[in-house]
């Protein structure tokens, strides 16, 4: 017996480069092949990079085997990769894209930025302590977090710059809001203690049974020293105080703050959050606890118990 089988496209004018309603059955065929064109033009410049990129590799190839001792590293497995080289050479190249890669993976423009994109042009070191790294998405715990970062970037010294520590996911008073760690602005050259300090660095504190949260560190040029003394949070332990939005926060003075830098880890409960609560905040920890997980044939036994206690109770 034969089967009907219906098919369901989803058009939409991001997908094609014409109307979908062309005027004349001419403009629908220009419009094709104009789009045609296009598709071959990007496929033979993909081609192109391929075969540059298998040119090189074979020449890369050719050279090593003509070395007669990198060959006889190679076959005895005695051949080491200079790791620290290939690093450098990596983050020469690709760094800055990949950060912006992974920022939009894990909606760190949607929801820091208001959904507007932009490539880091500056490159931005934070490191807690000596050895906790800030990266790009890397989990740390919060107590490895529990003291002011060292943050570093190049730049010209006679320029003013503003670094901002926030979490998209913390905010227990607004969700569409970010909750403000740290903040510092007009600070001159790369030399954060010589900056005016908005906000007092208060460590993660992400709530007990929420999952893992986001904390992004951004960098923002300015186009000179500005007047921010309206968003001093004067009161640290007021988490009132610390509701804050990067997006709002440049689009207020989008004349003169340009996005530079971009960090970002993510981090879980642990029990210095609790500490962080009842002695720098002075308040109770919030716990939240997940909904129990109950099978479908729990549910029935359930639904059944409190149907026969209703019948039996009216009785």
């Amino acid at each position: 017996m034969a089967r009907r089988c219906w098919c369901v496209f989803r058009c939409s004018r991001e997908m094609f480069s014409f109307p979908l309603r062309p005027s004349s059955t001419v403009q629908l065929r220009m419009s094709s092949i104009n789009t045609e064109a296009l598709g071959a033009q990007d496929n033979v410049d993909q081609l192109t990079k391929r075969k540059q990129v298998r040119r090189m590799q074979s020449i890369i190839f050719r050279k090593n085997r003509q070395d007669p001792t990198m060959e006889k590293a190679a076959r005895e497995g005695s051949l080491l990769i200079p790791l620290e080289a290939v690093q450098k050479e990596w983050k020469a190249k690709n760094e800055l894209s990949t950060t912006t890669k992974l920022a939009r993976h894990y909606d760190i423009f949607k929801h820091i930025f208001n959904g507007e994109e932009f490539t880091a042009k500056t490159r931005m070191s934070v490191t807690f302590g000596e050895t906790d790294h800030v990266i790009y998405g890397n989990f740390l715990r919060p107590s490895q977090a529990t003291t002011q970062p060292t943050v570093s970037y190049t730049c010209e010294d006679d320029s003013h710059w503003t670094v901002i520590f926030s979490n998209p996911d913390g905010n227990l008073i607004d969700r569409d809001t970010e909750f403000l760690h740290w903040m510092v602005v007009n600070i001159p050259g790369s030399r954060i203690n010589d900056g005016d300090v908005l906000c007092d660095y208060l460590p993660p504190v992400p709530a007990h049974g929420t999952g893992f949260h986001r904390f992004v560190f951004s960098l923002l040029k300015q186009s000179g020293k500005l007047d921010l003394t309206n968003y001093v949070c004067r009161d640290g332990r007021d988490i009132t105080c610390r509701t804050f939005s990067t997006a709002k926060f440049i689009s207020d003075h989008k004349k003169f703050l340009t996005p530079a830098g971009l960090r970002f880890f993510q981090a879980t409960w642990d029990e210095s959050v609790t500490e962080t609560y009842t002695e720098i905040l002075g308040m109770t920890e919030p716990v939240f606890k997940p909904k129990e997980f109950l099978t479908p044939e729990q549910i029935r036994k359930i639904i059944i118990r409190e149907v026969s206690e209703k019948k039996y109770r009216n009785m």
